[in-house]
């Protein structure tokens, strides 16, 4: 939840939110008074890494466009296993969405990580909620 919070405060241009259950409430709003400048930089490299061959490249997609930072730690004696962490926002244009994947002791291989599973989210998305694929 922490990762995520961080996530939306990149995607949001620096609000830190306070999670809430209640429909239709916005929480807690703190402003981390993050420079635009810096922001900018931030959201330019996490799209490259998604659509500029970077390591989130399996969120790319043709109908959404994604920003995404991917880590990925081994785990085992021989390696065998990964802990794989991706974060990111969509739409890249007008972020309305921030995800984080956190998977632990998957097999290690770039077909098993975090951005494996939220691409397969990404494209139930793209499929079935065209409504959060547009900016607003």
């Amino acid at each position: 939840l922490q990762t995520l919070r961080a996530t939306a405060a990149l995607a949001n241009g620096g609000n830190l939110l306070t999670p809430t259950l209640v429909r239709d409430s916005a929480g807690a709003r703190v402003s981390l008074a993050l420079p635009e400048a810096d922001l900018r930089v931030v959201h330019e490299g996490m799209r490259a890494a998604v659509n500029a061959g970077g390591t989130a490249a399996a969120l790319d997609n043709p109908y959404l466009a994604v920003a995404a930072k991917t880590g990925t730690a081994e785990v085992g004696l021989l390696k065998e296993n990964i802990n794989s962490l991706v974060i990111g926002f969509f739409p890249y244009e007008a972020p309305r969405y921030a995800f984080a994947v956190i998977l632990e002791k998957s097999k290690a291989g770039n077909t098993n990580g975090a951005p494996a599973a939220m691409r397969e989210i990404l494209q139930w998305i793209v499929e079935n909620r065209p409504e959060m694929r547009n900016p607003q």
